[in-house]
């Protein structure tokens, strides 16, 4: 029997959580000021961001939203992919399996433009201009994506992008089926393993020489901290 994986954001989409969205988001802009340091504050999105704009930054400091978190670095995403702590249960001697997916955009632009229907010079920029229109304004049955226009630090250092559910009625894991159905148009997945923890601290090691590590990931004492912790658990490992 096939495994079957679920995308799921933080924020399940429904008419409910997107009040409770967009009261998170009044009430994080509303106290965000009384908890920056002068570094941080440069980074903060200010009153012309768009809501995608405050929502990254919101998630990126540990708030649900609707949002799934993307990487355009599949070297970043074998990062993510591999360095949860408790998630390296070790099954008959083998790591678990990790897994990336891999989301092609030209792919969703290509199906959006065909559901609205959208005629432009530039269909390109004309659909990604609509993904980026207030959430709250609209509620079509698709999938929008961003790279965002203004990058705070983590989401420039992540080289992060989003995927988001753009109506209430779907979630995002349940609008898929939209997009990637058949072999033209798939979703590309690889999954991988570790033979043994050794081996797991080799990889980690060589995305640190890559410098993709927690430190650059999450500049501050927070991804300092995590990466203290990840190397305690296994530079004991490397041989």
């Amino acid at each position: 029997m096939h495994k079957v994986y679920y995308f799921l954001s933080s924020l399940s989409v429904s008419d409910r959580t997107l009040d409770a969205e967009s009261n998170s988001l009044n009430c994080f802009m509303r106290g965000i000021k009384l908890f920056l340091t002068d570094k941080e504050n440069r980074f903060v999105p200010n009153d012309n961001s768009t809501p995608l704009e405050w929502f990254s930054f919101m998630q990126h400091h540990g708030v649900r939203t609707r949002l799934l978190d993307t990487t355009c670095s599949p070297w970043i995403a074998a990062f993510f992919a591999s360095v949860d702590i408790s998630d390296t249960k070790e099954e008959n001697g083998i790591t678990k399996k990790r897994c990336i997916w891999a989301f092609p955009s030209k792919i969703i632009d290509a199906k959006n433009i065909t559901f609205l229907g959208i005629k432009a010079d530039d269909v390109d920029k004309a659909v990604y201009d609509y993904y980026q229109k207030n959430l709250g304004e609209i509620n079509s049955p698709i999938i929008g994506y961003t790279f965002l226009e203004q990058l705070h630090e983590r989401a420039f250092h992540q080289q992060s992008a989003f995927l988001y559910s753009m109506t209430s009625m779907f979630s995002f894991s349940r609008l898929l089926a939209k997009y990637y159905a058949d072999d033209e148009t798939r979703l590309e997945k690889l999954i991988f393993h570790f033979s043994d923890r050794n081996e797991f601290a080799k990889a980690i090691e060589y995305l640190r020489i890559m410098n993709i590590t927690y430190s650059s990931l999450f500049p501050g004492i927070d991804g300092y901290g995590k990466e203290v912790s990840l190397y305690q658990d296994y530079f004991d490992k490397l041989q």
